[in-house]
């Protein structure tokens, strides 16, 4: 497999040292989401470089794009914040971009405040696939199963990232498209 190196964070010196909790596959997954998706974006006309964020775990905690056509942000958030704390980076992000997409690294209490609000949650894996880690996103819903596909069927678009399961729920009219802004149908 081939591995990403340590030193493909981009040097800066205000960071600090990385804290990788993890040396195996699945701890670089941040250099591999980052890697993958601004690929991706390219693609689609999207001129988008990823920006590690860290909230205390390591430089990979979050990988954000900023997609200025569409006043959107897209943010893969790897490892959770607490709940107060994604709230006041949602509405922050939001009011700075217009518009923010959001993928979990995990099913939580975050992914399910998100299904709560619009009627899904974008989540992220990556699986080692020869000598590297291909990224799925899943589709996560209220009770169902969560279908995974890789990030090459998904496409950006104005609204946001869109999955083949994401455009049978909307054709199906069971989810909110103006989710980040409604309070949740249930707890958090």
């Amino acid at each position: 497999m081939t591995r990403v190196c340590h030193f493909a964070h981009e040097a800066d010196p205000a960071r600090g040292e990385c804290h990788r909790a993890s040396h195996s596959a699945d701890g670089a997954d941040h250099l591999f989401v980052k890697t993958h998706v601004t690929r991706w974006l390219a693609g689609q006309g999207y001129a988008a470089q990823g920006e590690l964020r860290s909230f205390g775990h390591c430089h990979g905690d979050a990988v954000d794009f900023r997609l200025p056509r569409t006043r959107m942000h897209l943010r893969f958030e790897l490892h959770s914040e607490d709940y107060r704390s994604w709230r006041k980076a949602a509405d922050s992000l939001g009011a700075k971009e217009g518009r923010i997409e959001w993928v979990f690294g995990r099913d939580d209490a975050l992914a399910r405040d998100m299904v709560a609000r619009r009627g899904y949650a974008l989540l992220v894996r990556c699986e080692t696939e020869g000598n590297d880690r291909r990224v799925f996103i899943g589709t996560a819903t209220d009770g169902k199963k969560t279908p995974w596909v890789p990030l090459e069927l998904c496409r950006m678009t104005e609204s946001g990232l869109i999955t083949p399961a994401l455009e049978e729920l909307r054709a199906e009219g069971v989810i909110r498209d103006d989710g980040i802004g409604r309070e949740p149908e249930g707890p958090p």
